[in-house]
């Protein structure tokens, strides 16, 4: 008696669940989301990237503890010698070119001209030999071989 009682509700909430499914998956606007043409279409400059992270990010590209949190942040705000090029291979950033010795155990790296730190200063081979020594000196967390400026 009691099953008998429940099923004139089993057809409408089918029925209902069915609409429900129906109107999720038919690609409608979401609520806020714009609907211009160029929403579909070219990139527009300006806006706000939102990237959620799961900890606080730190502004020191050397740290061990900044890997996820601070990757986009780092990429975003710090150049490297290199950078990911098209199918990830190094593309010139702060280099504009380098070369490997015969025997792989050291690599030249030409340095761009004409680039500043946001003192003014020049950036220079000096500073790359120091931020790398800085990376691997006995108080951090990389230790393995120094690098010298020429």
């Amino acid at each position: 008696m009691f099953l008998k009682a429940r099923r004139p509700f089993a057809i409408p909430a089918l029925a209902l669940i069915g609409v429900l499914l129906a109107s999720a998956c038919t690609g409608a606007a979401q609520p806020g989301a714009s609907t211009s043409p160029s929403a579909a279409g070219a990139p527009v400059a300006g806006g706000t990237v939102t990237i959620p992270i799961g900890a606080d990010p730190t502004l020191n590209p050397w740290s061990p503890n900044a890997f996820v949190e601070s990757l986009f942040i780092n990429r975003a705000i710090f150049e490297g010698l290199t950078k990911p090029g098209k199918d990830l291979a190094p593309a010139p950033d702060l280099a504009e070119s380098w070369t490997t010795a015969a025997d792989g155990l050291s690599w030249t790296f030409k340095l761009r001209s004409g680039v500043k730190w946001s003192d003014g200063n020049p950036f220079s081979a000096d500073d790359v030999a120091f931020s790398y020594n800085r990376a691997l000196a006995p108080t951090s967390d990389f230790r393995s071989g120094a690098i010298s400026a020429r």
